[in-house]
């Protein structure tokens, strides 16, 4: 199967932090679109002049009623993740890069948090088969320190879940929304 991915940016912006650079990639073959990405990254340090409009967050209310799933994340995770994944930033391995730039130790990618996330979601919502899911989103909002782990509130609606997730009581993921056939 060929596929082709396209990309544009939507969105600069400067924040405290340095450039936020929010960038749409659309990935899809011969039959059509296979997956959206939303995907936005601060450069630290860097600045730039505000352009173009990032799309509005979808906005998931979670029910205090809600199932909990805790989700551990191993002490070496974050090294296995970039070797397996070809993901090297030296916040996720190196503790003093991370500690320059404020964070409490090396950081878990989001990208790895979103599929452990998604693993509990399909083995709840969707009979444990991948294939039924249609769509998996959700927004970054936290660290999570290797070693320790987050929490996943979970609550079923028709066609999927929503959730988001916690480590040490702080909100790490929100908005996420499953959606199966």
């Amino acid at each position: 199967v060929r596929m082709r991915t396209t990309a544009s940016i939507v969105a600069l912006r400067p924040t405290s932090r340095g450039a936020l650079v929010a960038v749409h990639l659309t990935t899809s073959d011969s039959e059509g679109m296979v997956a959206e990405t939303l995907w936005k990254t601060i450069y630290l340090g860097l600045d730039c002049e505000a352009a173009g409009a990032e799309p509005a967050p979808e906005l998931v209310p979670m029910p205090g009623d809600g199932k909990d799933v805790a989700i551990p994340v191993a002490p070496g995770f974050a090294h296995l993740y970039t070797e397996c994944a070809g993901i090297w930033n030296p916040i996720h391995t190196e503790r003093a890069v991370a500690a320059s730039i404020g964070l409490p130790d090396i950081i878990t990618h989001g990208t790895a948090l979103w599929a452990l996330a998604g693993e509990a979601l399909i083995d709840a919502f969707g009979d444990g088969d991948p294939a039924r899911v249609r769509r998996l989103s959700c927004c970054f909002k936290g660290p999570v320190v290797p070693g320790t782990g987050m929490v996943l509130r979970t609550r079923g609606m028709s066609g999927g879940a929503c959730f988001e997730a916690r480590a040490d009581h702080q909100l790490v993921l929100i908005n996420g929304i499953l959606e199966t056939d």
